[in-house]
């Protein structure tokens, strides 16, 4: 199948980063965590300093931790990527996602600031960071 046509790329060409990475994901959709990530270790060897590969691999790390519904990998991934990218913001948005269902709603505040700043927010982000406002929210005695 798909893993078989993958592997044997990879026989005949080692060093193929996409070829890597769709084999990382078939893991993942497979659900073999420690291969996943064995796997994307290769992808950040076969990355070397390339910074724009390296983002990419992060951000694609991320994408694979969340499919395996590991919000804190998946958060810690998007945040280095986006870290990476700076000063653009690539995938600020997916961190906003992940600390909104966290519930780390100080966290949120502040990629919806960095968010905003940008001019990045889209209209569901903004409803995501009212959340956060009405959570943060002093009370008034």
């Amino acid at each position: 199948g798909a893993e078989r046509a993958v592997r044997a790329g990879l026989e005949r060409q080692p060093r193929d980063l996409r070829l890597t990475m769709a084999l990382a994901q078939w893991l993942a959709r497979r659900a073999d965590t420690a291969a996943m990530r064995a796997t994307m270790q290769r992808v950040f060897d076969l990355s070397g300093a390339d910074v724009d590969r390296r983002i990419e691999a992060y951000g694609h790390l991320g994408r694979l931790e969340l499919e395996l519904r590991n919000e804190g990998e998946a958060l810690s991934a998007f945040e280095r990527a986006d870290a990476m990218a700076y000063p653009a913001h690539p995938y600020l948005g997916q961190v906003l996602t992940i600390v909104h269902r966290m519930g780390d709603f100080r966290r949120l505040r502040d990629v919806c600031t960095t968010l905003s700043d940008a001019e990045q927010l889209s209209a569901a982000q903004r409803t995501l960071c009212a959340d956060a406002d009405r959570r943060e929210a002093p009370v008034a005695l």
